[in-house]
């Protein structure tokens, strides 16, 4: 059931007119429709300069997230390679102390001094026979001429 409502005029209360009532309000919900209206209007409507600077920024998202996949792709990429030379690596390194290993093994040094001594005629090192140099190059020595005799 709907209220009525009233006015007071004077020392008397009357009946609101609910002709004009409903035309006020009326008139507000109209008002109030238009500006909603005007403000979707405005809010849909999208000016070039905000359809291109958006769009650039899209094009430049997408370019720079297409980048970085592609430098994931190769650092992948150069990872694999890195291990796969690694392993390389490893398989050398065992394959040399192998090797090494074997040419330690086959060569017994008491035999090679033994032969040396018995059959080929060579004479342990006296202390007497050693020449002591400066040497400037930590790695070797180049003999230009003779040692001189003392």
């Amino acid at each position: 059931m709907a209220k009525a409502r009233y006015y007071i005029d004077g020392n008397t209360v009357k009946k609101a007119r609910p002709h004009r009532q409903q035309t006020r309000h009326s008139e507000y919900v109209q008002r109030k429709k238009r500006k909603t209206q005007q403000r979707t209007a405005a809010a849909l409507r999208m000016d070039t300069r905000y359809v291109a600077l958006f769009s650039l920024a899209c094009l430049a998202t997408l370019f720079l997230c297409l980048q970085y996949l592609h430098m994931q792709a190769r650092i992948m990429g150069h990872m694999k390679a890195i291990s796969s030379m690694e392993l390389q690596l490893e398989h050398a390194r065992a394959e040399n102390d192998n090797l090494e290993n074997l040419v330690n093994t086959s060569v017994d040094l008491e035999y090679v001094k033994y032969v040396a001594l018995t059959e080929l005629g060579m004479i342990p090192v006296d202390p007497e026979h050693l020449y002591l140099f400066n040497r400037t190059e930590p790695e070797y020595v180049r003999q230009y001429e003779d040692l001189p005799e003392e």
